[in-house]
């Protein structure tokens, strides 16, 4: 085993349900999310920059921490759609059709989130790096967490590029979460670039285990979601989200086969998920919605 410039311990860690498991040495700082913003409303002509950087409109009802007894961190869900629910286009290109003012409010979304987690698809479609800069990481700094996030990626068969950007060295660790049907060899490949691969079910992703793997080992707070649709599916009927950030982009896409902000198998009429509207902006003909989820 060889270990990483920031002391973290390149290794295999199978969870099992026993609460015994591998702690790494991460030495990272967490804090209490504090630090506020302008209260200038959006609906004023602002620049994109001050009109997203109203944390408090972003955040307005504060983050859960870990006691004790509950070691569920707060999970909200951020993600961005067409006119007509779609969060990429037929070509496999993701969400980029929607507008600088929507990417300029995922930094801000990003900059409380302890640890980022996305699915194999998000990471071979958009392939990205959740590495801060400038101002952005500035904010996380001064709010008393680690200046990048954790980054996490889950694969029921470990189908993650081991070229994937995600994987070059940026102070965070990066984690894959997968199952017993990820071959030795892929999880040997995994392990070589990973900072810890952790196995957490037989032949389905248990993301409640991941959930607390997360806090318990490393420390994570505040967790963001950012997709793709069969993960945000998967968080849902485990009740693990709390609050969901939703861009509606002024296009149509198209496409039956298409995919939408949350697949899976979907629910049933007596199961469906009840959200409560916290706030909407409008900025550009775009709307930036931020929901609760109901208990």
């Amino acid at each position: 085993m060889r270990r990483t410039g920031m002391g973290v311990m390149k290794m295999v860690a199978a969870w099992q349900t026993a609460p015994i498991f591998t702690r790494l040495p991460l030495g990272r700082k967490t804090g209490k999310s504090t630090g506020s913003a302008g209260s200038q409303s959006c609906a004023e002509k602002l620049p994109i920059r001050k009109c997203t950087l109203d944390i408090n409109r972003i955040f307005p009802i504060g983050f859960q921490h870990m006691s004790n007894q509950n070691y569920k961190p707060h999970v909200f869900l951020n993600m961005a759609m067409s006119l007509d629910g779609k969060i990429s286009t037929r070509d496999g290109t993701g969400p980029r059709f929607t507008s600088s003012a929507d990417k300029v409010r995922l930094r801000e979304i990003r900059t409380r989130a302890d640890a980022i987690l996305v699915g194999a698809r998000t990471i071979v479609v958009d392939n990205p790096t959740f590495t801060e800069h400038g101002i952005y990481k500035d904010e996380r700094v001064q709010r008393g967490i680690s200046p990048q996030p954790i980054k996490v990626v889950v694969s029921g068969t470990g189908s993650v590029p081991e070229s994937a950007r995600m994987f070059q060295p940026n102070g965070a660790p990066a984690l894959v979460f997968t199952t017993k049907r990820t071959v030795s060899n892929r999880l040997k490949i995994l392990g070589s670039v990973a900072d810890a691969v952790h196995i957490v079910g037989d032949e389905e992703v248990d993301f409640l285990q991941i959930v607390d793997i997360l806090a318990r080992t490393y420390g994570v707070k505040n967790l963001l979601i950012e997709g793709g649709g069969q993960v945000n599916f998967a968080m849902f009927p485990a009740q693990l989200i709390n609050e969901v950030y939703l861009t509606l982009s002024p296009r149509v896409i198209g496409g039956r086969n298409v995919p939408t902000p949350v697949g899976g198998a979907g629910f049933n009429f007596i199961n469906l998920v009840e959200l409560e509207l916290l706030d909407h902006q409008v900025v550009n003909n775009e709307i930036f919605l931020h929901y609760r989820v109901r208990s």
